[in-house]
C-alpha cells in the first residue's frame, strides 16, 4: 500500500509522546516502523526492545533508509542527522502514534477479534463468508492472508504489528468494509500490538498447549488470551465449552454466549449425521433454531461453526437466513484439504497442536475402512514439552511418520528425541527426516481403503531450516509423489 504523507500539530505530537517534541521534529511522516529492515523514506522508527532484538542498535540503519525521526526508550549511542524523542515505553507509543496516523480506522469498522489455540482461523473464515453471503463487506485478518475489496495478502504473521494493523484497517474502510473480523494470538495481546482498539466483539474458541516457549505456563498462556474479554468496547462475549471457556464464562458472568454440543450450551448443536463430506445438525440458539448443513467436515467444525453463527447473529442478522448460508460455507486452505488420489485418500491439515491433532484423528479413523497413517513432526526452537504430547495424540492412528515440521535452527536429531519420548509399547512408526521422503513414503504404502493424513503445515508454503526459507507444499509435495505413483504403477491400486 502507497504511504499518504499525514501532518499532525504540536500539540497532537506533545500528546502522542508524552512530552514536547523538539523544534526539528518533522511536520510530515508516511508511516511509523520498528523494523529498519521496512523503513520507507518519510518514515518515523520506534526503536524497540523486543524478543527479537534491540531496536536501538538498528536506529542507524533506519534513518539511511530514510527514517525522519527516531523514538526510542533509552538514550542513543550514535549521532543521527535526525530529530529522536526518548518515551517510556516505546511500544505503547507505537500504537498510539499507529492509531493516529490512519485515523482511527477502527471505530470506523464493527471489529469482531477471535482469540484461542485451536479454530481461530476457521471461525474466521466463516464469520466472514457469513456477512458476505448477507452482502455486507468484511475484511479479514487471520493466519492464512489479510483479504480486504478484491485484495488478499498473504499474512507475515497472525496478527500484524501496530503499524500494519491499523494500515490494513484503514484500506479496508477505504474499500468500503463494513466489518472486519481478525484472529488475535497471545503474542499480539502479550505485546500490545491491538491495544486500543474498539472491538465490538471477542471470540474465545479453547486453549490447549501451545507456545510454552513464549509462555512461562498455561495460566500465563490463558490470562494473554483473556485480555481480549477485557477491552470496555466489547457488546459480546463468546466462548466455546472447554474448561477455559468456562472459567471466562464464570468469570465474565451474564451475557457471556457459550457455543457447543453440549446440553447447557446458548447456541448448541444435536449431530444427526456426518461422514467426510460433511455433516447436518439441529441448531438451537436464544435467536431461533433450525437445520445446519455444511460440508467442512468433523466436531471440531461444527463448534466453529457455532462461534461464527452466533457472532453474526449477535449482531441482528437473521437467523434463518444465516443457517441457510452455512451450507455453501468453505473450510479455510489446507484445514482437511483433500489432495486428488486415484488409490486411497490423502488429506493435508494444519493440526499442530496435541489437541488439534487427536481431534481430527478421531474424526477420521471410524470414517477410514482401511489403514489411516498420519506424517507430522514438530516445530523447532518451539515448545519442547508439546513434543511427546504429539506423538501420543497421533498414536491413535495406525501408523505414524515422523518427519521434520520446521526445524528452524534446532538440530533435528533433539527434535525427534523429544518426540520419541512419546512413543509407547505397540506404536507403529517410522521416522524419516527429509518430509519430501517422508509423504512419498506414506503415499506409496497407499491401498484402496487407507488414508493419508499430512498434518502440522496445512496451507504453508515454505519450510524453515536453519534461517532459510524453502518452498515446501504439503499439498503440491503429496500430489506430486501421487503423479510419480501413478506413472509408475501397473494395474489397479
Amino acid at each position: 500500500m502507497s504511504p499518504k504523507p499525514v501532518s499532525l500539530s504540536a500539540t497532537e505530537w506533545a500528546l502522542l509522546l508524552g512530552a514536547q517534541p523538539p523544534a526539528d521534529w518533522p511536520a510530515n511522516l508516511t508511516g511509523v516502523q520498528p523494523d529498519s529492515r521496512r523503513v520507507r523514506p518519510g518514515d518515523l522508527f520506534v526503536a524497540i526492545d523486543g524478543s527479537e532484538g534491540d531496536g536501538h542498535r538498528f536506529a542507524a540503519d533506519a534513518v539511511r533508509k530514510g527514517a525522519v525521526g527516531i523514538v526510542a526508550t533509552h538514550e542513543l549511542s550514535l549521532a543521527l542527522k535526525v530529530p529522536v524523542v526518548q518515551v517510556p515505553d516505546a511500544r505503547t507509543t507505537m500504537v498510539q502514534l499507529s492509531r493516529a496516523l490512519f485515523q482511527h480506522p477502527d471505530r470506523d469498522l464493527r471489529l469482531t477479534g477471535v482469540t484461542g489455540t485451536n479454530g481461530k482461523t476457521t471461525v474466521v473464515g466463516f464469520v466472514r463468508q457469513l456477512f458476505e453471503a448477507l452482502d455486507i463487506s468484511c475484511g479479514q485478518l487471520g493466519t492464512v492472508s489479510y483479504q480486504f475489496g478484491q485484495r488478499e495478502i498473504p499474512a507475515r504473521r497472525t496478527t500484524p504489528g501496530a503499524p500494519d494493523l491499523h494500515e490494513y484497517l484503514r484500506a479496508m474502510v477505504d474499500a468500503g468494509c463494513e466489518d472486519c473480523v481478525m484472529e488475535v494470538s497471545s503474542h499480539a495481546l502479550d505485546q500490545q500490538r491491538v491495544a486500543g482498539l474498539a472491538f465490538d466483539c471477542a471470540v474465545f474458541t479453547n486453549l490447549s498447549q501451545d507456545h510454552l516457549d513464549y509462555h512461562p505456563d498455561m495460566e500465563s498462556y490463558f490470562q494473554a488470551k483473556r485480555a481480549l474479554f477485557d477491552f470496555p468496547t466489547l457488546r459480546q462475549r463468546i466462548v466455546g465449552e472447554d474448561v477455559w471457556s468456562r472459567r471466562l464464562a464464570t468469570e465474565f458472568g451474564a451475557g457471556v454466549i457459550r457455543c457447543g454440543l453440549a446440553a447447557d450450551c446458548d447456541v448448541r448443536a444435536d449431530l444427526q449425521h456426518a461422514d467426510l463430506t460433511g455433516l447436518r445438525a439441529q441448531v438451537t440458539s436464544p435467536w431461533g433454531e433450525g437445520l445446519l448443513e455444511m460440508t467442512p467436515p468433523g466436531e471440531h467444525n461444527l463448534r466453529n461453526m457455532l462461534q461464527a453463527l452466533a457472532v453474526c447473529a449477535g449482531y441482528g442478522l437473521p437467523f434463518d437466513r444465516l443457517l441457510a448460508a452455512v451450507k455453501n460455507l468453505k473450510s479455510a486452505p489446507g484445514r482437511l484439504e483433500s489432495v486428488p488420489s486415484t488409490c486411497g485418500k490423502v488429506l493435508v491439515d494444519y493440526a499442530h497442536t496435541p489437541d488439534a491433532l487427536a481431534s481430527v484423528i478421531r474424526l477420521l479413523k471410524p470414517l477410514t475402512r482401511g489403514t489411516l497413517s498420519v506424517v507430522f513432526g514438530c516445530g523447532g526452537d518451539r515448545d519442547r514439552l508439546k513434543r511427546p504430547l504429539m506423538v501420543q495424540a497421533a498414536s491413535l492412528a495406525d501408523e505414524m511418520i515422523l518427519t521434520n515440521d520446521n526445524p528452524r535452527t534446532e538440530d533435528p536429531a533433539q527434535i525427534f528425541a523429544d518426540m520419541r519420548e512419546g512413543l509407547r509399547s505397540g506404536d507403529v512408526y517410522n521416522v524419516i527426516e527429509d518430509r519430501r521422503q517422508a509423504i512419498a513414503y506414506g503415499v506409496g504404502r497407499l491401498q484402496a481403503d487407507d488414508l493419508l493424513l499430512i498434518a502440522g503445515k496445512g496451507h504453508e508454503t515454505v519450510q524453515v531450516i536453519g534461517a532459510v526459507q524453502l518452498p515446501f507444499d504439503d499439498r503440491a509435495v503429496a500430489a506430486a509423489a501421487l503423479a510419480k505413483r501413478e506413472l509408475s504403477q501397473t494395474g489397479s491400486c
